[in-house]
């Protein structure tokens, strides 16, 4: 990801040290690695798709869970979890490869599609071949949806039947129901809009990248399907990311054209956002320095203002809090502000692990340091707020929770007078 001006600067503050002025890991950074366990990812296709998989760029590597990231040693990755992180089953399904030696892809979690990455096709999958692999008809409607006479959910293709690789797994990508998601039956993003994005980059040999987002108690379909809230969708030209457009499925198309937009180019304008806003996936590189993963964390935190829109569950602000929250070593900072931000989001269960998260990491640094401050007066003072209101999230904690934080901020005080 390229550094911002606003980065570059708040790096260059750091100039005076240096990458050989931090050969080794600090205790702290190696305590935060200690706490994530390796998970197990299961693999369909064929043995070489895996080598060629992480071959990509990694902003083009697969995604993955909350409170998840992929460890990355020497190029080899490796899936972990924070030890209180939910259990997940965990599948990549990779086809191909094709004559090219190009994949494509799906990444799932307990079964739910949350991404997939495809090559164009210059001589595409033959459209007499197509074949929706489930009665979308009986399987995707949604119980209680207001539809018009007939209506139901449509099969969207995540890869496009035009971009079946005809080798490697069966079935083939447009078989296989994974690579299906609902889509409502009033928009105009799959067989319009993205289909109109699709063909312009197979003239360029391009690919492209679709992430779908959920509430966190989604619509299901008869068939038991999750409806996304909406997806993430990047075009992809010489393994680099390029427009990225965010498609809420309760966009309504036809106001957009009674609106004076007529033409769909006009219309997808209106969908880009910058493209550090995609949630790509996680990586943590074990070989960085202290101070690599510190310049980490800065660019988060400026990508977290950059972010204008109003902070939500889907948005660059929590993705990138959560990041920092994975690679923050020094300070439970980014840890202190998910638990306030999924409390006030009515998550109370993601809440409560980060509260604990919060606790487990400031505990070990103040026994490293007493001095050191781990947690600012606003922040104590929200958490005491959401402890009396019972917050979501804090309306189980004891008495020894809280008085941890109450004397964690008492023994803070000579350093934050200090300061004054």
């Amino acid at each position: 990801m390229p550094l911002t001006p606003d980065i570059s600067h708040a790096i260059n503050r750091l100039s005076h040290h240096s990458e050989s002025q931090h050969p080794e890991k600090s205790d702290a950074r190696l305590f935060i690695e200690s706490l994530y366990t390796e998970v197990s990812v299961t693999y369909h296709g064929a043995v070489e798709g895996k080598a060629l998989l992480f071959g990509l760029p990694t902003e083009l590597l697969p995604v993955s869970p909350l409170e998840h990231q992929w460890f990355n040693s020497n190029q080899q990755y490796v899936l972990k979890k924070h030890h209180s992180a939910l259990e997940q089953n965990i599948d990549i399904v990779i086809y191909g490869p094709n004559i090219h030696q190009q994949i494509n892809y799906l990444t799932l979690f307990n079964q739910v599609n949350h991404q997939s990455y495809a090559v164009t096709r210059f001589k595409t999958f033959g459209y007499d071949f197509r074949k929706i692999p489930f009665n979308a008809r009986k399987d995707y409607r949604v119980p209680g949806y207001e539809y018009l006479s007939g209506k139901y959910h449509m099969p969207g293709h995540c890869i496009d039947h035009a971009d079946t690789i005809e080798a490697g797994l069966t079935p083939y990508s447009s078989y296989d129901k994974r690579n299906f998601i609902p889509e409502p039956p009033h928009s105009d993003w799959g067989g319009i809009l993205r289909r109109d994005v699709v063909r312009r980059l197979r003239k360029i040999h391009g690919a492209y990248m679709q992430l779908p987002y959920y509430e966190p108690t989604p619509l299901l379909a008869n068939n038991g399907t999750p409806v996304p809230a909406g997806v993430f969708f990047g075009s992809i030209h010489n393994h680099q990311l390029g427009k990225i457009c965010k498609v809420s499925w309760d966009i309504d198309f036809k106001q957009y054209r009674a609106s004076g937009l007529k033409l769909d180019q006009q219309i997808l304008a209106t969908l880009e956002v910058p493209s550090w806003q995609m949630p790509l996936a996680a990586i943590y590189n074990t070989e960085a320095s202290d101070f690599s993963i510190q310049q980490e964390l800065i660019n988060y935190s400026c990508l977290q203002k950059q972010d204008k829109e109003p902070i939500t569950l889907h948005g660059a602000n929590l993705y990138y809090q959560r990041r920092a929250a994975e690679a923050e070593f020094l300070s439970p900072h980014h840890k202190i502000e998910l638990t306030l931000q999924y409390s006030s989001f009515q998550q109370a269960q993601t809440a409560k692990r980060y509260l604990s998260r919060t606790q487990e990491h400031a505990n070990y640094l103040k026994d490293l340091d007493k001095k050191k401050p781990l947690m600012t007066t606003t922040q104590y003072q929200r958490f005491q707020q959401a402890f009396l209101k019972e917050a979501p999230g804090f309306e189980d904690a004891d008495d020894r929770q809280k008085d941890f934080f109450r004397q964690l901020h008492q023994e803070q005080q000579p350093w934050l007078k200090s300061r004054l």
